[in-house]
């Protein structure tokens, strides 16, 4: 936004700012645990009836299952 302003100002233009957006890309608004137990739930957990539970995904990023449960809600 600033070399925006700056070449706008060096030109003697006005200007008004009405909206900023700033976009992300999904992989890093999640942390890697995050990412990761997201990707294997979509794997099975998510199915009907679920292929893995909580306790699967546990297992597999090596954390207790109160862990998994907390990284499911924050990455949902």
């Amino acid at each position: 936004m600033s070399a925006h302003t700056e070449t706008l100002a060096a030109a003697d233009i006005p200007y008004w700012a009405v909206l900023l957006i700033q976009s992300h890309d999904s992989g890093e608004l999640l942390t890697d645990y995050q990412w990761k137990l997201s990707t294997e739930a979509l794997g099975g957990c998510y199915d009907i009836p679920r292929n893995c539970t909580l306790a699967d995904l546990a297992a597999t990023l090596d954390v207790n299952i109160s862990a998994a449960s907390r990284l499911r809600h924050r990455a949902e």
